[in-house]
């Protein structure tokens, strides 16, 4: 591959991915407004169907400002993606020197907000068995770029920390950084979903269906944490949205849900309790790792040895 050549295919999947992106903040504000919109393609807004379908895990209502962060990091992202085929390094154009976001990401990028718009539209119209699986393959396709980004940073990792140091600081904390912030909310967004489901479609009793899906985020946040701490810290290392979102959301669960009667609120709390600590921990253990085990010491990636010794 010829890092001092444009690529094609990346350019127009980079525009297609941008036009796609704006429409999908024009869709996800008809969402907003409702029926009353301009335009006639929503019969409610979100806040009204989440008011409808409550669950004693649904968090208050400021809470779901945070898709306006998610949004201007996923901008943020797209904005990266677009100067970097306009930038040059000593090796060639930035974004296939090295390439660490590639095409097949921005397709599974596009196929994400695709979803996205058809999770707003069968969730306006009430198809929550549909949208749930909808909203499922959004967390999904997020982990897979994540997973495709983290593999390709730690593979050029020497050649960032030698002579790209801050294209490696703004990979981490525009497109690492902020794609999890959007996986990770869509994670808890789809165990939301799930329990109304389980409660208004499957006839199971709330209090139930609402700790299953308590139970879930305990096992994935207990999964996750030893994954960047332990197995994957070489990838995972500087990754730190994750918990940003889960104490959020967590928050706004308490703050509308709170009784201490109810075995829920207690798991609520507990697991807010649970996910400062294991945030406290990772900031911990980064710091010290970034003194005491370095990343990207060598020119050979730890990647690299294992694929040797295989």
């Amino acid at each position: 591959m010829d890092s001092k050549k444009h690529s094609v295919l990346f350019i127009c999947l980079a525009a297609l991915v941008l036009a796609e992106f704006i429409m999908t903040l024009f869709v996800n504000a008809l969402a907003g407004i409702g029926a009353s919109g301009p335009v006639g393609w929503f019969l409610n807004n979100t806040g009204e169907i989440s008011d409808f379908y409550y669950v004693e895990i649904t968090p208050a209502g400021w809470t779901f400002s945070i898709w306006a962060f998610i949004y201007t990091y996923q901008a943020l992202f797209l904005l990266y993606t677009l100067t970097a085929i306009c930038r040059r390094n000593k090796t060639g154009y930035v974004y296939r020197s090295p390439a660490v976001i590639t095409p097949v990401m921005l397709v599974v990028y596009a196929i994400n907000l695709a979803l996205n718009v058809t999770w707003l539209f069968l969730f306006d119209r009430q198809y929550m068995p549909a949208a749930v699986v909808v909203a499922a393959f959004l967390p999904t396709t997020l982990w897979i770029i994540l997973f495709i980004n983290h593999r390709l940073v730690d593979k050029h990792g020497y050649d960032f920390v030698q002579t790209k140091r801050g294209e490696l600081i703004a990979i981490r904390a525009i497109i690492q950084n902020g794609l999890v912030f959007y996986a990770t909310w869509v994670t808890i967004a789809t165990l939301l979903n799930l329990a109304i489901v389980l409660s208004y479609w499957g006839g199971m009793e709330q209090s139930t269906a609402c700790t299953i899906c308590l139970s879930i985020l305990l096992v994935e946040v207990l999964l996750y944490s030893v994954l960047e701490n332990i197995v994957w810290d070489k990838y995972l290392r500087y990754t730190y949205t994750v918990w940003l979102v889960v104490i959020f959301a967590l928050i706004g669960s308490i703050a509308q849900n709170w009784n201490v009667a109810k075995p829920n609120s207690i798991f609520t709390a507990v697991l807010l309790g649970l996910a400062f600590a294991l945030f406290l921990i990772k900031l911990v253990v980064s710091v010290w790792r970034t003194f005491s085990k370095p990343l990207y010491t060598a020119r050979v990636s730890q990647s690299k040895e294992e694929l040797a010794m295989a």
